[in-house]
């Protein structure tokens, strides 16, 4: 089990409850997203103005990382932002998805400006995704026959 966590870069807490023990599952990736955003001008002047009110879209969560309608913010970091995109394209459970997919996914968890833009352009990049995708377009026409030429 600690080799299958260690494998998708996952930290294993055990949290004792009378007899059982729970196991919590948490992504390493966001601790280092929750740093990185104080390194940030920009987040860390929305997360200075996330008043935390229910209509806000800013808030910030309890374990201090902001959140925009409740995905975490990831800092303007190459590297950062990068790491999720490797993550979620080279991911075990993913396996190349294209880049509607990668986004519905990461859109569930995380927000960045231009997000889909920066997706789109990772995905075209991918050469393993370039070999598997399937054309959806028709063929142009039936073969046509070559003339023949009468004279050399």
């Amino acid at each position: 089990m600690v080799e299958f966590v260690r494998d998708f870069k996952l930290k294993l807490t055990e949290e004792p409850y009378e007899t059982v023990a729970h196991f919590r599952i948490q992504l390493l990736i966001d601790n280092w997203i929750i740093e990185a955003q104080g390194e940030d001008e920009l987040l860390m002047g929305m997360k200075k103005r996330a008043d935390g009110s229910e209509e806000s879209e800013w808030r910030v969560g309890s374990d201090g990382g902001l959140r925009y309608h409740g995905r975490l913010c990831i800092p303007n970091l190459h590297e950062l932002r990068k790491e999720v995109l490797d993550a979620a394209q080279n991911s075990k459970l993913a396996m190349h998805p294209g880049s509607t997919k990668m986004y519905r996914d990461l859109k569930q968890a995380y927000w960045w400006n231009n997000m889909k833009n920066q997706i789109v352009d990772y995905v075209s990049r991918c050469l393993t995704y370039q070999e598997v995708k399937a054309e959806y377009h028709r063929p142009s026409s039936l073969l046509q026959p070559m003339s023949l030429a009468e004279c050399k």
